[in-house]
């Protein structure tokens, strides 16, 4: 992006774009769902996702099923928190899944080793890190799920009191 005095902007995001989605979130495999990041910021995320016939959901001789979304949708959030508190030089915060409401899918299944986009922009979020996220899977140009997911983030840390193994 271009500032408006014809400089590049130096947004500490800019570097996230093309590294792994597994970079920014507390998941391991086979959880990862996520391949790449394309764009990030403070306000969501773009990310591939590859429904691969080794896809821990894939169903053999189906494909993965359309259900798997949320979590495709939750994950690109993830993304953007993680990719928030790396610019911030913060711990990757944990995030919690509440609530999913206006969820439509296109088809039942994603089809086997194609790759969608998944986005999220978040809505609003208040000082608690409860937060609205209006979230899509795109093939293509086609919109093929969309939701959106309430969850809170949850900072960890020395000055947290939640800490991980």
């Amino acid at each position: 992006m271009t500032s408006p005095n014809g400089r590049a902007d130096a947004s500490p995001y800019a570097a996230f774009a093309g590294q792994p989605a597994a970079e920014f979130l507390l998941h391991e495999p086979p959880m990862v769902l996520l391949d790449r990041v394309v764009e990030v910021d403070r306000d969501g995320a773009l990310c591939t996702c590859r429904t691969g016939f080794d896809s821990l959901f894939c169903l053999p001789g189906r494909g993965v099923p359309g259900w798997t979304a949320i979590e495709f949708m939750a994950q690109c959030i993830a993304v953007s928190a993680g990719a928030c508190a790396r610019a911030e030089k913060r711990p990757i915060p944990l995030g919690l899944l509440l609530g999913t409401r206006h969820m439509k899918l296109q088809h039942g299944v994603f089809d086997p080793d194609r790759e969608y986009r998944v986005e999220s922009r978040l809505n609003f979020k208040d000082d608690s890190g409860m937060a609205a996220h209006e979230c899509r899977v795109l093939q293509g140009a086609t919109v093929v799920a969309q939701a959106r997911l309430t969850a809170k983030e949850i900072q960890r840390g020395e000055d947290s009191g939640v800490q991980l193994p």
